[in-house]
């Protein structure tokens, strides 16, 4: 909605958390001050408790430099604001947030005049912030753009109250409020729907790799194993979209400086930082209470699991060739739990195998997102620790690791040990002519960028790769496990 007549003189008056800015300026600021260094979080608590909440957001917001320039802004209300502006009225920004971050992340907004924040001892919010502009413009001296029932005091003492949110919150508010409350900026977004996007239930595929020894030791039928194995599935999965949760918190700035995943909740600002964090806790509570119901051996394997995937995203992510390394560890470390649970000894050559062709996926991802950089833009990837420079380099290895395990599939297939375990293991060499086929496609699409930076998500919608997966078990069956 815009405003509906020439604004001379008339003061607006607009909200900065969740209402110009798609967010929370505090936790932003303080999701950059813990990640990747958790122990903040023990001098944050000093500072609460000290000051409460206004001292800590003064004390965060002094200890991280955000840019506005890198912070996701409702253009709508955006536009609305400079509406007003060019229509010769007033507008002035007033929030809950810390003065001096407020005043820094807004200074690119020419059209806002004056900020009022919260400052030591005085948390701008409620009934404190209509007092505060009241005392400015004087009561319904002003226009007010909020989106919460902490505005509810503001609007009751503003001349037009205008909200920016839900349909359904705004007509709860207004019922509440008592007085039109109008709408700037409706927003559709489905809390649950942003939730399961954020969740990434695609990459559940990867966690299918638990049940990958009990097939290879031709353990299908062994009710028992399945029964151990189906619980680490199910813990696995939880664990892992809390960790992906964890990471898109730490990858705020990158995701949205990437064309791609600056649709993501956390980086669109769709999504709140604080519902996020009890989601993850959630996860990872709900994912380490099924590992219980698996055998006692595998519940400190899932916990470092889940250790080792932190720091991943706190530590290793940052360092290159040390990242594909560690990422291939991971997929590994996915079968190890499935043999665990399952009490199923794992081949080395299964390891030797996973090792290989998932570095090669690793280093594949990392020579798209490479590929994809603007020829205008930044020459690295942020907090990836690559460049433009080492495309070379990450596609040399990238191949090497892929053949490299089609080379180990093959020694397994000439090996003793394939033949003890199959009538006819000569079937099986379909699967190594057909597994190398499939990296040279893969490797042939990313050269041709025409391929999506997750290898997981294209072969989960690709529908050769499903082809040819079929061909696979056709094969295995036909060499008539024993």
């Amino acid at each position: 909605m815009k405003p509906s007549h020439e604004k001379v003189g008339e003061v607006l008056a607009v909200d900065l958390d969740g209402t110009l800015l798609r967010g929370d300026l505090f936790w932003e600021g303080l999701t950059r001050f813990l990640f990747p260094r958790f122990w903040r979080i023990i001098p944050a608590l000093g500072w609460l408790v000290k000051g409460g909440r206004p001292f800590l957001k003064s004390r965060v917001a002094a200890a991280t430099a955000l840019s506005g320039e890198r912070l996701m802004w409702n253009e709508e209300v955006l536009h609305f604001c400079k509406t007003w502006r060019d229509g010769g009225g007033r507008v002035v920004l007033a929030s809950a947030a810390d003065r001096e971050a407020a005043q820094k992340v807004t200074r690119h907004l020419p059209f806002i005049s004056e900020v009022f924040g919260s400052e030591a001892g005085d948390n701008l919010k409620g009934a404190r912030k209509a007092k505060r502009l009241v005392a400015e413009f004087g009561a319904e001296g002003f226009d007010y753009i909020g989106d919460c029932a902490a505005d509810l005091p503001v609007w009751r003492s503003a001349r037009n109250a205008w909200f920016v949110g839900t349909e359904s919150r705004r007509a709860t508010l207004a019922a509440r409020l008592g007085k039109p409350l109008a709408a700037v900026a409706p927003s559709p977004a489905c809390a649950g729907a942003l939730a399961l996007k954020a969740l990434r239930p695609h990459q559940w595929l990867k966690n299918l790799l638990v049940f990958f020894p009990l097939c290879a030791a031709h353990r299908w039928s062994d009710w028992n194993c399945w029964q151990q194995t189906m619980p680490v599935f199910l813990a696995v999965c939880c664990l892992a979209s809390s960790s992906y949760l964890l990471n898109d918190l730490a990858d705020l700035d990158a995701d949205r400086a990437h064309p791609r995943k600056r649709g993501r909740p956390f980086a669109s600002g769709a999504w709140s930082i604080p519902a996020g964090l009890v989601t993850a806790m959630i996860l990872f509570l709900t994912g380490m209470a099924l590992a219980t119901f698996s055998s006692p051996a595998a519940l400190p394997v899932i916990a470092g699991y889940y250790a080792l995937s932190l720091f991943y995203t706190l530590v290793v992510k940052t360092a290159p060739v040390f990242d594909g390394i560690f990422l291939s560890g991971l997929y590994t470390y996915r079968m190890l739990l499935g043999g665990v649970a399952g009490m199923v000894w794992i081949s080395p050559w299964l390891l030797a195998f996973s090792t290989t062709f998932f570095l090669g996926l690793a280093f594949l991802k990392r020579y798209i997102e490479l590929s994809y950089l603007p020829e205008d833009g930044d020459d690295a990837l942020a907090r990836r620790g690559y460049s433009r420079s080492d495309l070379g380099f990450v596609l040399t290895v990238g191949i090497a690791s892929g053949f490299l395990s089609v080379v180990v599939l093959a020694l397994y297939l000439d090996s003793s040990a394939s033949k003890a375990l199959y009538a006819s293991p000569h079937w099986l060499w379909l699967i190594a002519l057909i597994l190398m086929l499939w990296i040279m496609r893969v490797w042939f699409l990313a050269g041709r960028k025409t391929m999506h930076d997750d290898p997981v998500w294209f072969a989960a919608r690709d529908w050769v790769t499903w082809a040819l997966a079929l061909l696979c078990v056709l094969a295995a069956t036909a060499a008539k496990p024993i």
